[in-house]
């Protein structure tokens, strides 16, 4: 059975995405001053999470959190 999540901890977690984007893309030696694309440092898996959260979190209200 699959546990549903809420509306924060699904913010929580595309935030732990973006954090570990960063974290690869400083690790391949890219410029901390310059944003990372997700295409290149997430997994296909982490994508699909990714895209799916995304897609989700843009029906959210500043209230929701």
């Amino acid at each position: 059975m699959i546990k549903a999540i809420t509306k924060k901890q699904k913010h929580q977690r595309l935030r732990e995405l973006f954090d570990l984007v960063g974290e690869r893309y400083r690790a391949a030696g890219g410029d901390p001053s310059k944003s990372a694309s997700c295409n290149i440092y997430l997994t296909q898996e982490e994508q699909q999470e990714f895209k799916a959260l995304a897609r989700e979190g843009s029906n959210y209200e500043a209230s929701d959190f």
